[in-house]
């Protein structure tokens, strides 16, 4: 784990943003191995675990899981420097 968490850290939680690609690769099956690791951490650390489940944010083009699409979601797409020279951002 590349976190660093030290006992009696200033800090009282860690928080940590997935997206959703990254831990539900395949429908229904739910990467929690991650959770796991990040709480036992908190944990000894005496701190809390707070994280955002994300479906957008990370830069890449598709944060959703590609199921998902496979599956017919269509979801929307946009180009937000467009949308902003067109001052609809």
């Amino acid at each position: 784990m590349r976190t660093r968490i030290s006992k009696g850290s200033p800090v009282p939680a860690l928080y940590f943003r997935f997206c959703w690609r990254e831990i539900e690769p395949r429908d229904g099956q739910i990467d929690f191995s991650r959770f796991d690791e990040l709480l036992a951490h908190a944990r000894r650390a005496g701190q809390k675990l707070a994280f955002r489940v994300m479906c957008t944010g990370s830069g890449q083009y598709m944060d959703v899981p590609a199921w998902l699409k496979e599956q017919g979601c269509q979801g929307v797409e946009f180009n937000s420097r467009l949308d902003q020279s067109r001052g609809l951002a």
